[in-house]
Parts: structure tokens; C-alpha cells; sequence
């Protein structure tokens, strides 16, 4: 009698071992890497630190561009120079080819092709 049960009990412990096994694995899953992660994502001492540093790159940035502004408002404005020194790079080569769309397209192409 004891033959017959042997088999039974060892594919009862067979079949309960691996919904336990994978329980267990997804139990230690969240344990030990999700919970930590949301609690380092959430963790409100570093949600302050984030929200000074971000404030304080908003004002060094904003300090930046008062500066910027700051220095140009003393610049001589002469309306006869054709390059005043705020201009952009961008402003000093768009301005010639302003007046003429044409000659502004033959100077692109000549710079796309001085590369070959």
C-alpha cells in the first residue's frame, strides 16, 4: 500500500513546488528591486532636493539673460553700420542675401559645394 502512495505524494509535492517556486521568485522580485525603486522615485527628501536645484538653475539662467540684456543696452546704436556687434551669427549671414533671394540661394549652394 505504501508503493502506491509514494508515487501520489511525490506528484503532489511536484505540483504544488512550482506555483510555489515562481511565488516565491515574484515575491522576492518585488521585495527586493521593485519596492526600493519606488520608494528612491518617491522618496520625498530627494523630491525637495530636485525642486531647489531645479529653482535654482531658473534663477542662474534667468541671471544669465538679465546679464545679457544688461550689457547691450550700453552699445552705441550707428544705423549706417551693416554689422553692429549684437548681431547673431545667423542675422550677419542671412543679411546679404535679404535684399536678393537669388544671390542669398547661389552663396548656399556655393558653401554646399565648397565641401565636395
Amino acid at each position: 500500500m505504501t508503493e502506491n502512495i509514494t508515487p501520489q505524494i511525490i506528484r503532489l509535492v511536484a505540483w504544488f513546488a512550482t506555483p510555489v517556486t515562481y511565488g516565491v521568485l515574484l515575491f522576492l522580485f518585488f521585495f527586493l528591486f521593485v519596492r526600493p525603486f519606488f520608494a528612491y522615485i518617491f522618496n520625498p527628501q530627494r523630491l525637495a532636493r530636485k525642486k531647489i536645484i531645479d529653482e535654482q538653475r531658473k534663477r542662474k539662467e534667468a541671471a544669465l539673460a538679465l546679464a545679457e540684456n544688461k550689457a547691450f543696452e550700453n552699445l552705441p546704436l550707428d544705423p549706417d553700420d551693416d554689422n553692429p556687434p549684437f548681431m547673431t551669427d545667423d542675422q550677419k549671414i542671412a543679411k546679404p542675401s535679404v535684399p536678393d533671394p537669388e544671390s542669398g540661394g547661389n552663396i548656399v549652394k556655393k558653401w554646399l559645394h565648397s565641401d565636395k
